[in-house]
């Protein structure tokens, strides 16, 4: 099991007192797990370094759509947990994680419907093929514009 927690803001300097009580109680019930903070600036320079061809893509997201990419390269990169700052952490995760498998947390049926996820709390294992077919998913879809969830050019 890849025992890493990673999040993602845009510097540890934006962190609000809020914010870090947040951040130490996933640190708190993941004891002897590595912690790794992913700025803004670290989230560019892993695109650059390590999926140059996603960094045209990434440029023209927005801050949010930004994030959510650098989410999915360090999971591919690195493995571990991530998991948003703004999410509070009760227990430990192991229990939940299969160490091969990517584990994602189910969304609330009423907002996306039945069968979708979020991204707020991710497991992988690194070099997982799913993360690919993601970055590979949002390529193709990067100039389309969706509207309720319908394609339209």
């Amino acid at each position: 099991m890849i025992k890493i927690i990673h999040q993602t803001a845009k510097s540890e300097d934006s962190i609000t007192d809020e914010f870090k009580k947040f951040v130490n109680s996933v640190k708190r019930n993941h004891p002897g797990w590595r912690y790794m903070f992913w700025s803004d600036e670290a989230n560019i320079n892993l695109i650059k370094s390590a999926y140059p061809d996603m960094l045209s893509v990434y440029e023209k997201m927005s801050p949010i759509e930004k994030s959510d990419i650098a989410r999915y390269c360090v999971l591919h990169t690195y493995g571990g947990l991530y998991v948003d700052i703004d999410i509070w952490c009760n227990q430990c995760f192991e229990p939940l994680i299969q160490e091969d498998k990517v584990i994602l947390a189910p969304s609330p049926p009423l907002l996306f419907g039945k069968d979708s996820y979020t991204n707020y709390i991710m497991y992988s294992p690194p070099n997982h093929p799913f993360w690919m077919s993601v970055l590979s998913t949002i390529k193709k879809r990067a100039n389309k514009k969706y509207i309720f969830g319908t394609n339209h050019k």
